[in-house]
């Protein structure tokens, strides 16, 4: 009958593939993190002229886009606008996600919320 549908081992497998993509937001969130804690905290400009009186003429051609840093008023500006939301949004899904997932009692219902 259904009972037999109702499977431990079905309900694990589903959970192990909502959290494959929630893994991947964790990873993208880190990486952020780590760009913002790597950057250098320098208040510097983000063009570079090779020679001043050439680059009025044809501007550019003679710059060059470096990557300088990102200063720490910035940098606060971001965790608070962008990781903490972001952090505190991956939590809450993975957690009413998997609370969903396990607490579903159609093993149909459980698939598709993990395919979602």
């Amino acid at each position: 009958g259904e009972h037999g549908m109702e499977s431990y081992w079905c309900r694990l497998m589903a959970c192990f593939v909502f959290m494959i993509n929630e893994v991947q937001e964790v990873f993208k969130a880190s990486s952020l993190v780590m760009l913002l804690i790597k950057t250098p905290s320098s208040d510097e400009s983000w063009v570079r002229t090779r020679n001043v009186e050439e680059a009025k003429a044809d501007p550019l051609s003679n710059s060059r886009f470096i990557i300088a840093g990102i200063p720490i008023a910035w940098k606060i500006l971001y965790v608070l606008i962008v990781v903490i939301p972001k952090v505190f949004l991956l939590y809450n899904v993975c957690w009413m996600g998997l609370r969903f997932l396990m607490e579903t009692a159609g093993i149909v219902d459980v698939v598709l919320g993990a395919m979602t």
